[in-house]
C-alpha cells in the first residue's frame, strides 16, 4: 500500500511540478524564438541571393530593419573597417521612429583612439554583448562615453567576416 503523503510533502511535490512546468514553458518559448530567428535569417539570406549591386543598399537597410524589429532594438548599424582595421565607417543605419540617425557622425573613426576596448573584442571576432552600457568596466570608459552620447543603453555587436576569415566589419544593434 502506498505511503500517504503529508501536507508538506504534497506542497513540495506541487512546487517541484510547477518549477518543471515553468522550465518546460520557457524551453518552448526559446524554441519558438529560435525558429522565428532562423526563419528571419533564412529570409534575409534569400533576399541577398542573386541581387544586383544597384539594390544591395536597399536590401541591407531592410535586413537591418527586420533584425531590429525581431530584437526590439531602436537602431542597427553596419560598420566597415578600412586601413587594416585601424579606421571604420558607418555605412548603413536603420533607426526607429523618433531616434536620431548618427550615420554622418560615425565616419572615418579611429578605432584605437575612440573605441580601443571595443576594438580588441571585435577584432577577435567576439560577439560583444553589453546589456547595460552604464555598467561597462573602467577600462571601457571611452566606449561608455561614446555609446551614452548616442543614448545607447544596451547593445550587441557581431563581427562580419570574409570567406578567408578576415574581419571585414560588424553589425551593431542597440536600444
Amino acid at each position: 500500500m502506498p505511503k500517504k503523503l503529508t501536507y508538506q510533502e504534497l506542497e513540495e511535490r506541487s512546487q517541484e511540478f510547477e518549477k518543471a512546468e515553468y522550465k518546460r514553458q520557457q524551453s518552448d518559448l526559446e524554441l519558438q524564438r529560435r525558429y522565428k530567428f532562423e526563419h528571419l535569417v533564412s529570409g534575409i539570406s534569400s533576399k541577398f541571393a542573386g541581387i544586383g549591386s544597384g539594390r544591395i543598399d536597399q536590401v541591407i537597410n531592410r535586413a537591418l530593419s527586420s533584425i531590429s524589429a525581431f530584437t526590439e532594438a531602436d537602431r542597427a548599424y553596419i560598420f566597415q573597417f578600412k586601413k587594416n582595421t585601424t579606421r571604420m565607417d558607418n555605412t548603413h543605419e536603420w533607426c526607429a521612429t523618433g531616434i536620431e540617425p548618427q550615420i554622418e557622425n560615425l565616419k572615418d573613426m579611429s578605432v584605437e583612439e575612440e573605441l580601443p576596448w571595443f576594438a580588441e573584442h571585435i577584432r577577435r571576432g567576439d560577439i560583444f554583448h553589453v546589456p547595460d552600457v552604464s555598467a561597462l568596466p573602467p577600462e571601457a570608459r571611452m566606449e561608455r562615453e561614446h555609446f551614452e552620447a548616442q543614448n545607447i543603453q544596451s547593445l550587441i555587436v557581431v563581427a562580419m567576416e570574409t570567406k578567408k576569415g578576415d574581419i571585414w566589419g560588424h553589425i551593431l544593434n542597440s536600444e
